[in-house]
């Protein structure tokens, strides 16, 4: 419940998810229900985002004009964003300052120097984990990301993202959706079954 769970994610414009298999008569074959939009230039939106405990933090559209994310670009716009939930987070209703450790994945602008530096220069604490390679993503924002695409999933199929800014509103009301209810504190506390299930099949695949 102390630990800001982090990640990156991308979201294809329409709500999309992979190969979509669609039931429908013969006569359906082109009608629009049954049909996957695709638009040129508008493949997708990468969003980064974090919350702890119970505690939604800040949703960031990444803008496609900084190119893809690197060390640098995560340090200059990414990280000061957290550095202010980290503080205010960290900040006991006394006045007490406990620091909240954070986690994220092992991606290359993650663990680069530059990175590491900043960190250790505003005195944010990361655990310290050796991330195996294709290793089993048991952070538990990877859940909120696919019931996220779930649900702009379903909104697509309502009729409503078909442009990039129809999209990101979509995704905002998602994230305000989830902030009022008690998701993330069940997807927090299902950790120990997580790392349980995990360990028993010597890390292969589970439940989760």
């Amino acid at each position: 419940m102390r630990v800001i769970w982090m990640d990156e994610a991308s979201f294809n414009i329409g709500g999309a998810r992979g190969l979509i298999w669609v039931t429908r008569n013969a006569e359906e074959e082109y009608d629009e229900v049954c049909l996957v939009p695709k638009f040129k230039k508008l493949s997708g939106l990468m969003i980064w985002g974090c919350f702890i405990g119970a505690r939604l933090g800040p949703l960031v559209f990444w803008d496609p004009a900084l190119g893809r994310i690197t060390a640098k670009s995560y340090s200059m716009y990414i990280l000061p964003i957290l550095y202010d939930f980290w503080y205010r987070n960290s900040l006991s209703p006394d006045g007490q300052f406990t620091p909240a450790a954070f986690m994220e994945d092992g991606a290359a602008a993650h663990r680069a120097r530059l990175t590491t530096e900043w960190r250790e220069w505003y005195g944010i604490q990361q655990w310290k984990i050796v991330w195996p390679a294709r290793s089993p993503d048991l952070n538990p924002i990877e859940e909120l990301w696919r019931r996220m695409k779930d649900r702009l999933f379903q909104a697509n199929r309502e009729g409503r993202p078909r442009t990039v800014d129809v999209t990101k509103d979509v995704i905002k009301e998602i994230w305000d959706q989830i902030a009022v209810g008690d998701e993330l504190r069940k997807l927090v506390e299902s950790m120990p079954w997580r790392i349980q299930a995990m360990i028993a099949v010597g890390g292969g695949h589970t439940q989760f």
